[in-house]
Order: C-alpha cells, then structure tokens, then sequence
C-alpha cells in the first residue's frame, strides 16, 4: 500500500500511519489466506473494508482524492451496498430452498410411511373381520346343532 503512494516531498513516513497500513496489509493477507483455507467467504471488496474500514465522503483509503469509489467499483456506494445486501439475500433464498425441499422429502416419507401402515392395519382389520366370520359361523353351525338336537328330542 505503501508503494502506491508517491511522496512529493522529502518528509518521513509517519509513524502511526505506517502502523496502520502495516496491519491493514496483515489484515487483508490473513483474511485472503483463510478464505482460500474456507474458514470464510468473504469477497475482496468485505476484505479490503475490514483491513482499512468503511469509506467515507466519496473517497478511497489509500488511493487518496483523486480516486473515488465509484471510479473505483464502477458504482456508486449505496449500490455496492444493495448488491452487497442482494447477495445475501438470494444466498439466504437458496439456503431456505434447499430446506425446503429437504422438509419436502421428509413429509414425503412419513406419508409413506404412513400409507404402508394404514395398508398394514387394513389388511390386519380384514384377517379379524374373516376370523370373528369364521367364528360366527362356527358358532352358528353348532347352534344349529344343538337346535336339531334338542327338535329330536
């Protein structure tokens, strides 16, 4: 960053913003390294305003006045923000889509799950309703024996 800007005058390098510039590089460097890693996703334009922090009034940390955001991101800041917030969105969008579909899929199951015990009852209430048949007519055909029985008598 430093080697960007040249001095017109022979003054030192102030101390302070040395500092400031030398944390913002390590900043930016640590940031893009864990990025590559996967411990974040940040873009490089969230990378660049954690390491010098927001512009403000129309200008550029460490460009200087002569370049600005919008000569910069060819756009103007509140548009940044809005694709910035855009983003987020349709990533957050997409999250709840895949959720979605997932909740989809788990109903669909239990529904079918659901179906094959109702099927499984069904058939269950079939055989008891054939057995008490059987039974009833058992019972009968032996009450109607009893019935000759007791007539002959």
């Amino acid at each position: 960053m430093l080697k960007s800007r040249i001095r017109t005058s022979d003054k030192p390098v102030n101390a302070e913003n040395l500092t400031n510039n030398m944390h913002a590089k390590a900043t930016k460097k640590k940031l893009k390294s864990n990025r590559e890693q996967g411990l974040n996703d940040k873009t490089d334009e969230q990378i660049f305003q954690e390491g010098l922090g927001k512009d403000k009034h129309g200008y550029l940390h460490a460009w200087g006045r002569g370049k600005s955001i919008t000569d910069y991101f060819r756009v103007k800041p509140s548009c940044l923000n809005l694709a910035q917030d855009l983003m987020e969105l349709k990533k957050r969008a997409d999250e709840s889509i895949i959720e979605a579909k997932k909740d989809v899929e788990e109903a669909r199951k239990e529904a079918e799950q659901a179906k094959l015990e109702a099927e499984k009852d069904k058939k269950e209430a079939e055989e008891a309703t054939n057995e008490v048949e059987t039974t009833r007519q058992e019972v009968d055909a032996k009450i109607e024996a009893n019935n000759k029985m007791w007539e002959k008598r």
